[in-house]
């Protein structure tokens, strides 16, 4: 039979290291402890205050062609990475493997996505290259995001990133195609194979016109 401990104790137990780091000399009254914590309501409601102040007075620069504030970007970087695992959990991920599949997700990708993403020895363009942040380089930045998290994604959109919601121009199974290129093709690519692929597609797409 398990022995019964109060919550209170249990509570008092799990704060006492941290009360202990405010307050060295151990004193751990009421009195003591309603003040710390009335000291870190005051402290956290003047810091979002004070955030919100300096918001208001349109100092906090937004331009496009300047780099995002290095306190800010590993924020707003980890809100997106845990939005997106979030997300993602209760979508189902196809088949990505067949190589047809990855084929017609390289054309999609190579007319819209190239410009911003580029590939391997090939740049964005100044269009993709003017963007905060910079669209990452999806062979790269995609290797530890499950194929659910990439289709999610691309048919999303990221706030404030630049990352269009791509499910009003492309129905599930065209970015399905996507994802099976970025995942499957995209990583084993050298320089030289994208090239000879974004050569042949220029090819068959100069044929049909």
């Amino acid at each position: 039979m398990g022995i019964a401990v109060p919550v209170v104790q249990v509570n008092r137990e799990i704060a006492r290291p941290v009360l202990r780091t405010l307050n060295p000399k151990g004193d751990f009254t009421l009195k003591t402890i309603r003040t710390i914590l009335l000291t870190l309501v005051f402290a956290a409601i003047l810091t979002g205050l004070s955030a919100v102040a300096y918001m208001y007075t349109g100092r906090y620069d937004v331009a496009a062609n300047k780099p995002e504030n290095p306190i800010i970007a590993p924020l707003l970087s980890m809100t997106s990475d845990r939005s997106v695992t979030w997300h993602a959990q209760g979508i189902v991920a196809p088949s990505i493997a067949a190589a047809p599949m990855a084929e017609k997700g390289f054309l999609i990708y190579r007319g819209d996505c190239l410009m911003c993403h580029g590939a391997p020895g090939k740049y964005p363009t100044d269009l993709g290259g003017g963007m905060q942040p910079q669209p990452p380089r999806l062979w790269l930045s995609t290797k530890d995001l499950s194929p659910a998290e990439v289709f999610w994604i691309i048919k999303n959109g990221i706030k404030m990133t630049g990352m269009p919601s791509w499910q009003k121009v492309h129905n599930d199974k065209a970015i399905w195609s996507i994802v099976a290129f970025i995942k499957e093709q995209f990583p084993k690519l050298s320089p030289q194979a994208f090239a000879r692929m974004d050569q042949q597609a220029a090819m068959k797409k100069g044929a049909t016109e």
